[in-house]
């Protein structure tokens, strides 16, 4: 009785484990954000320009170099030395200054706005293939089932139980259901795509790799759902 008791905990605790292994391993959408905001290439387009913005900023504000000449003549003074420094009036210099930091300026508001755009489109995204991820999985559970009905009535028209007709629509339910795995499978097929062209990763990687809500989002979830307003008096 206790090697089956201990046993059995071993077994619990081990299904446990690979529970969390695979719940760690999964694509939540914390982990989705944080990619794109990393990898997502036109963010990374978008911060190069940013650099280069910074760079003008600071070529702006450099005094012109210095000239310098020698010469050399028969003519008393033999040689000659020439310095010649340009100096910029009319407050050329700040105004240079001035256009590159409001370059520098607008571009940040436009790396802050496609940073935002990015987050969103990479919510919808991840949001999209979660949802076609269980639709496939639940229309592949129906197919099962319509082949497994279909398979059974089959025997059950062999040994004379059923008419042809009900073959006929188990059938016909049986195609039907696996039209609509197809058309479930290509949608999460495009849902992937989009996700992975977000988060600049290979298509396989996307596909092969889980997705679900974090512990923390599956809670709030769920108590979104068990509550209710209390009723008025």
């Amino acid at each position: 009785m206790a090697d089956s008791v201990i046993a059995r905990l071993i077994v619990s605790t081990l299904l446990a484990s690979a529970a969390a292994v695979a719940q760690e391993s999964s694509l939540d959408l914390h982990g989705a954000l944080t990619a794109a905001e990393a990898g997502n290439l036109e963010l990374r387009a978008a911060r190069q320009q940013r650099a280069v913005a910074l760079a003008g900023l600071r070529i702006a504000g450099q005094i012109p170099n210095p000239t310098v000449s020698f010469a050399a003549a028969r003519d008393t003074p033999h040689e000659s030395l020439l310095w010649d420094q340009p100096i910029e009036l009319g407050g050329k210099r700040g105004k240079r200054r001035a256009v590159a930091q409001e370059e520098q300026k607008t571009t940040e508001i436009d790396v802050t706005i496609l940073s935002r755009q990015v987050r969103h489109r990479t919510r919808e995204a991840f949001y999209r293939a979660l949802l076609t991820r269980a639709q496939a999985g639940q229309s592949k559970t129906t197919l099962d089932l319509a082949t497994r009905i279909a398979n059974i009535v089959r025997q059950r028209f062999e040994t004379g139980d059923v008419a042809q007709l009900e073959v006929i629509q188990a059938e016909v339910e049986a195609e039907r259901a696996a039209a609509d795995y197809e058309t479930a499978v290509q949608g999460q097929k495009i849902a992937d795509a989009q996700l992975a062209a977000l988060l600049n990763r290979p298509l396989d990687q996307t596909m092969n790799e889980p997705i679900g809500l974090s512990g923390r989002m599956r809670t709030s979830c769920g108590l979104r759902r068990n509550w209710r307003p209390n009723s008025a008096g």
